[in-house]
């Protein structure tokens, strides 16, 4: 997907100066999309939005008498590691401004989005060192690539009220071999910042634009128990088909026992990077709803 702003059908550049405030406001409100729901409440802002196109961090589709479309390119990851027998995928505890409680909490596979420029891999990779992985716990012989799937999803933003999203989703499967759980191997002390081999939750402070930062939660859920045949033969490709059933459910959220901030284990914070506020969507930090 090309991140740009389209409007009546025309491709218009972002970096061309095309959205302004006064024509992104009467874009919207021509589509009978209420401004005064936007900036309160938790919610962002149109000049939030404004930044996100200038940016080219979205594109917008305007049309006269139609509903406005706003379309964000997303990179999600699924992060497996067996764990006593028991397959556990990698998960943020959200808070947002839309669940009923503010005690209320959900978790979601980590997302971010996109920037211009970057291939999905690029991405992907982006988001692991984001979270807290080391750069060679990313080599292929310590995390496994186990699959893709790409698809989109149409959902109404719970930040910008009224505003459809379309979220092209680019969702990677990733498996954490049995080489990084051996104290004897030079990555078993770097897994520890990201809670294995125990499958601890861990928790981070992670730049927020120029000075500020946010506080970020993982943790390892059980995601399904399964037998110790599963954890046998780590050759990378044998049991392959066996690893993509597991993961070709799609769970979008997970519940259950939520870990404490008292009782975590503070992470290594990784490379300052810009980020924005979480979303609704599941997309973390840094991807924006």
């Amino acid at each position: 997907m090309e991140l740009s702003s389209v409007v009546s059908g025309d491709t218009a550049s972002n970096r061309d100066g095309f959205w302004d405030r006064d024509r992104l406001r009467e874009s919207l409100e021509n589509c009978g999309i209420r401004l005064d729901e936007f900036g309160r409440d938790g919610c962002l802002s149109v000049d939030d939005l404004l930044h996100e196109l200038k940016t080219c961090e979205s594109e917008l589709t305007v049309r006269p008498g139609k509903r406005a479309r706003r379309t964000v390119s997303v990179v999600r990851v699924r992060v497996l590691a067996i764990i006593d027998d028991q397959v556990r995928a990698l998960v943020e505890v959200q808070s947002d401004h839309w669940l009923r409680s503010p005690d209320e909490k959900i978790a979601k596979l980590p997302t971010r989005r996109r920037r211009v420029g970057e291939t999905t891999e690029d991405a992907m990779e982006a988001l692991l060192l984001d979270i807290g992985f080391d750069r060679e716990l990313l080599d292929e012989r310590n995390l496994a690539h186990v699959s893709k799937a790409s698809y989109e999803e149409l959902k109404t933003s719970m930040s910008y009220p009224g505003l459809d999203t379309v979220y092209d989703v680019h969702e990677y499967s990733l498996r954490v071999r049995n080489a990084v759980y051996e104290k004897r191997s030079a990555v078993f002390k770097k897994a520890i910042h990201i809670g294995l081999p125990q499958g601890s939750a861990f928790i981070g402070d992670y730049a927020a634009g120029a000075v500020d930062t946010v506080q970020r939660v993982f943790f390892w859920p059980v995601s399904l128990n399964i037998s110790a045949q599963f954890n046998t033969g780590d050759t990378g490709d044998g049991n392959q088909k066996q690893e993509e059933n597991v993961l070709s459910k799609r769970e979008g959220s997970y519940s259950g026992k939520f870990p404490t901030l008292g009782s975590l284990r503070r992470g290594k914070k990784p490379a300052a990077s810009p980020v924005v506020a979480p979303d609704s969507h599941g997309a973390g930090p840094s991807a924006g709803q």
